[in-house]
């Protein structure tokens, strides 16, 4: 099965610089990365919008047919799979990994939102030597095998 990429470089030089993004892991841990670096890009969108990050992912998905796109429903991310899969679900997942998006450091604007937030793709097939990954605003990006990632692991290359 072919490994879908969404917008790859672009978002691997926001994010960890472009080396990144001839070096991913295979299969569908390439698919998660690619999934956590396309939820960060969408964030950044959002936030760089709404002045702050939004208190859960189903804010990036497009707004209802015919509305406008708001800070409710902002339309950050359209591929369908993946607002089906990540921003809508009650447990975003994807094949072999959960995804946990953690806002922090709530504002006190009248417009609310966070001004922090990590995201983590934890894998939880039964291969250990599978990676998970974790990434927060600061935009660094972190791998980890068999355990869930988190700011300790090491960086991606």
């Amino acid at each position: 099965m072919a490994c879908r990429r969404f917008n790859a470089p672009l978002l691997c030089a926001f994010l960890v610089g472009s080396a990144a993004c001839v070096s991913h892991p295979p299969g569908w841990a390439s698919l998660a990365a690619g999934n956590v670096r396309t939820l960060c890009a969408a964030l950044e969108q959002y936030k760089a919008t709404c002045e702050a990050y939004p208190d859960d992912l189903t804010r990036l998905a497009p707004p209802s047919r015919g509305a406008k796109p708001t800070c409710e429903r902002l339309g950050v991310v359209s591929d369908a799979v993946l607002v089906e899969s990540l921003l809508l679900s009650p447990r975003p997942s994807s094949p072999n990994y959960t995804f946990a998006y953690v806002p922090d450091a709530p504002l006190t604007s009248p417009r609310g939102g966070f001004a922090h937030y990590q995201l983590r793709a934890t894998y939880i097939g039964k291969d250990r030597a599978q990676p998970s990954f974790w990434v927060s605003d600061a935009g660094r990006m972190t791998v980890a095998k068999g355990h869930p990632a988190s700011a300790s692991d090491e960086a991606m290359p």
